[in-house]
């Protein structure tokens, strides 16, 4: 349960920061001499891929996204109810992270959707060991070579029996 917590937070605490990450990096970019504002991008969709693929709980990839894809998706569906109070510029919902904001909230929320994410995680627990075999007895010292049987004046050979068949086959009796 605090793994989820925990999970949740984070998500929540990468939305903004992946939004004016991706909004300081797309106003920067084009007058920019150096690399960093295109740092910053490939940190944010790190950070998106982070919660997508991470053997973490979807929650944070949801918790995530949804705000993104919302913040997003507003002045797309009703731009007359953007309030004036937002401030313009690179934060702005119709800022330049528009673009990068509506497919990582996208690919966020889509990751979380999976049936399979919700299912516990099975693989990362170890195995129960198996019983140990019981013990076997000590059969004692090797037998060493059986001498031959010594010959019975009285055997099947004095009686008559074949020579070559000195043994008489085993059978079970029921």
């Amino acid at each position: 349960m605090l793994r989820q917590l925990l999970t949740f937070l984070a998500g929540l605490a990468l939305a903004p920061a992946i939004w004016f990450g991706a909004a300081w990096a797309a106003d920067t970019a084009p007058q920019a001499s150096d690399t960093a504002p295109l740092g910053v991008l490939m940190a944010a969709g790190a950070a998106g891929g982070f919660l997508v693929g991470g053997r973490i709980p979807p929650i944070g990839s949801l918790a995530c996204g949804l705000p993104l894809l919302a913040y997003a998706l507003w002045p797309v569906t009703a731009p007359q109810t953007v309030p004036a109070w937002i401030p313009g510029g690179p934060a702005h919902p119709e800022g330049p992270a528009l673009p990068f904001a509506l497919v990582l909230g996208t690919l966020l929320v889509i990751a979380a959707l999976s049936p399979s994410r919700w299912r516990p995680n099975r693989r990362g627990r170890a195995p129960a060991p198996a019983p140990a075999p019981a013990a076997e007895p000590d059969p004692g010292p090797a037998p060493g070579p059986v001498p031959p049987p010594a010959a019975e004046p009285d055997g099947p050979a004095a009686q008559g029996a074949d020579p070559e068949r000195t043994t008489i086959p085993f059978s079970r009796k029921r």
